[in-house]
């Protein structure tokens, strides 16, 4: 899941039953981290999305908006 992967964190079942949670939970966490933690959650979340888009054998959660 995303949050494992990169939070290294996972949310609780109450939580992802709910995407207003999932945001609120999301937001607060990253409003909480340092500049240098920001940029490294960037860089991974980027290459989670790029890692998604670019895996040929699998078709992707990210056909649809792209």
């Amino acid at each position: 899941m995303f949050d494992e992967n990169i939070f290294n964190d996972k949310y609780k079942e109450y939580v992802m039953s709910s995407r207003t949670l999932i945001v609120a939970r999301t937001v607060r966490l990253i409003r909480g981290l340092s500049d240098k933690d920001y940029i490294d959650f960037k860089r991974k979340v980027y290459k989670y999305i790029d890692a998604k888009i670019t895996n040929p054998d699998k078709k992707n959660i990210f056909d649809g908006w792209m």
